[in-house]
């Protein structure tokens, strides 16, 4: 009889060679679902200032971008008057839901499709003629793949607001606003399949000088007190991190991954000089969902050569112990 120290890996390269052999036969066993979602909603939206600047314009956009598999899609609204409202909606595939955060139990993926929104109402400047209240803005980028094979679905949006003032009386800034954020992915399929699912959101806000040159930056990426750049200084609170993501891999098992924050944020500037600026807020939302399944002929070609080891070592074992 050949050594038992053997008998172990010989039977476990015939049965992986088999099982291999077997999902080449049957395409179909080898699969993925994959979901990601990435939510990020601004409320109460507000700008003060300690002396009213003259000469302000607003001016927004909004883009979208989303794939799926081979088709992609894009839109984008400019809006330039004292409102600042526009929203893009884009959408293949059937499934999504605009404006919607998936929360509660992730559940299974039933369709697959790319969808994505980029929304502003209000221009948030306090003591701006006609506007008492603050302003909102949601950016959605949410994508769902159920494969049969290889696959991808992409979103991404991108928010841009824009402020033209000129101060006229040396003053100071106050931002203030409410965020809720919803970061998701989830991912299930077979052995020997990889895949990955991803999603993210960035938030920030700067001002220039008239030669173009950053005096004033926010970008929130913390929890608690904050820090401002440039040369105007200032402070800064933070309810949660507005720039952040998650992902989650496959490779054997399910893998799911969630983030939920909300809270209020607040920067305060230092003294702007008298002069022109320009004030602009980025508002950004990802989701990326990924899945690689090998060839059928790849698994049979790695199945027989596994066969073929595992026999051609029996053969020789046994005849070693003859």
């Amino acid at each position: 009889m050949f050594n038992r120290s053997f008998k172990s890996p010989l039977r476990s390269k015939l049965a992986i060679g088999l099982s291999l052999a077997a999902l080449s036969a049957v395409p179909s066993v080898a699969s993925a679902d994959a979901l990601a979602q990435s939510y990020l909603s601004i409320t109460n939206f507000r700008i003060a200032t300690g002396s009213v600047p003259v000469g302000g314009s607003v001016t927004g956009d909004g883009n979208v971008s989303v794939g799926l598999g081979a088709a992609t899609a894009n839109t984008g609204f400019i809006n330039g008057n004292a409102i600042g409202n526009f929203n893009a909606t884009v959408a293949l595939g059937a499934g999504y839901v605009a404006q919607t955060a998936i929360t509660g139990t992730p559940i299974m993926p039933q369709t697959s499709y790319a969808g994505g929104t980029s929304f502003v109402n209000g221009i948030g400047i306090v003591g701006a003629p006609g506007f008492t209240t603050g302003a909102s803005a949601l950016s959605d980028s949410t994508v769902s793949l159920v494969p049969q094979g290889n696959g991808i679905a992409l979103t991404a949006t991108n928010t841009t607001f824009g402020w033209q003032f000129t101060v006229v009386t040396p003053t100071a800034l106050t931002i203030n606003f409410d965020a809720t954020m919803f970061l998701r992915t989830f991912l299930a399929g077979t052995p020997l399949i990889s895949g990955n699912a991803r999603s993210s959101v960035a938030w920030n806000v700067a001002v220039q000088d008239s030669n173009g040159a950053t005096v004033f930056s926010w970008a929130p990426d913390s929890v608690g007190a904050g820090s401002v750049t440039g040369a105007v200084g200032g402070t800064a609170t933070n309810g949660f991190s507005l720039n952040t993501g998650i992902s989650s891999n496959l490779f054997t098992q399910q893998s799911v991954v969630n983030r939920t924050a909300g809270g209020s944020f607040q920067a305060i500037s230092g003294t702007f000089a008298i002069g022109g600026y320009s004030l602009n807020i980025t508002h950004k939302t990802d989701a990326e969902a990924r899945v690689e399944v090998p060839e059928p002929g790849t698994l049979a070609l790695v199945g027989l050569s596994l066969l073929g080891l595992g026999v051609v070592g029996r053969r020789r074992m046994t005849k070693a112990a003859a």
